[in-house]
């Protein structure tokens, strides 16, 4: 078992972007601030689910827009193009199954802002 103090942990800073992310053997869990202005897109071979902990974003998932605030998530499917446009300061809980290949690495290298566990 592992246990992480999510609240005493800094997240790695990047700009207008903050990450802490921690890998385990199945899956991934990430806790993403972003300002406004830090948008971004991308895809990936790994499911996602992103709860919405505080703010308020606009998310391109392929050909769709879904404007999600706290309380609200949604669910990314496996290799489709999908973007956020943070409309206020947004704080997302973040969860890849399996974990993205490139998160394990940074935490096997002890890059700063990720965790493995295990």
């Amino acid at each position: 078992m592992n246990f992480f103090d999510l609240k005493n942990m800094p997240l790695e800073p990047s700009g207008v972007l903050k990450r802490l992310s921690i890998s385990g053997e199945n899956a991934e869990l990430a806790i993403v601030e972003r300002d406004v202005g830090a948008t971004g897109g991308h895809s990936h071979p790994n499911e996602q689910f992103v709860y919405c902990l505080e703010g308020k974003a606009e998310f391109k998932v392929g050909e769709e827009s879904h404007t999600i605030e706290a309380g609200q998530m949604l669910r990314i499917p496996p290799n489709i193009h999908h973007g956020i446009t943070p409309l206020a300061r947004t704080r997302v809980l973040t969860v890849y199954a399996p974990g993205r290949d490139s998160s394990k690495e940074e935490a096997a290298k002890g890059s700063e802002g990720f965790l493995a566990a295990g």
